[in-house]
């Protein structure tokens, strides 16, 4: 039975893998059994990466308390596909390029940079996701509910569960 990681344990998970396949600690080689300085405990940072050798992008709690999705102006937010995104992230930076600010501020338009650089990136959009506040409610176990009732009232729990999946050919519940 293989089990996905979410939250905190998608985190760890994804650290090991990286630190385990490629030795690479924030795309710098770093000796795998070396301490971390003491500065990396302050900065309360969650790291995010993966097996293949990409660099990691750092979550800082920052990122982890923004609404990336609403900084692109994405209506299906957590739910918006990849396509969604990229062109959300060409209209907004057409809208916030420092050309076209008054007074020629570019403190949105890198907002926006780092909107993508974390929603962009399906590795670092997963840990993002993981982060923020979920519904993880289960209607109570004791409910007599007849086949049809049953569907109704626990389909909603495994529409909110299902977006944790790594394999997106889940069917719904009573299909």
């Amino acid at each position: 039975r293989n089990v996905e990681p979410i939250g905190y344990w998608y985190h760890l998970a994804a650290s090991v893998a990286h630190d385990i396949a490629s030795g690479l600690y924030f795309g710098t080689k770093k000796n795998a059994n070396a301490k971390k300085d003491d500065d990396d405990d302050e900065d309360k940072e969650y790291n995010r990466g993966n097996a293949d050798g990409k660099a990691f992008i750092k979550l800082s709690e920052e990122d982890l308390e923004t609404d990336w999705y609403d900084l692109l102006k994405l209506v299906s937010g957590e739910g918006a596909t990849e396509n969604e995104i990229r062109s959300a992230y060409r209209r907004r930076c057409l809208e916030t390029h420092p050309d076209k600010q008054p007074d020629r501020s570019d403190v949105l338009f890198k907002r926006v940079q780092r909107a993508f650089e974390i929603l962009g990136d399906p590795n670092s959009r997963r840990a993002y996701d993981s982060s923020r506040p979920f519904d993880d409610t289960i209607p109570d176990e004791d409910l007599k509910l007849d086949e049809e009732a049953f569907f109704n009232v626990f389909r909603p729990v495994f529409d909110r569960n299902r977006k944790w999946s790594i394999d997106t050919r889940i069917p719904k519940i009573g299909d």
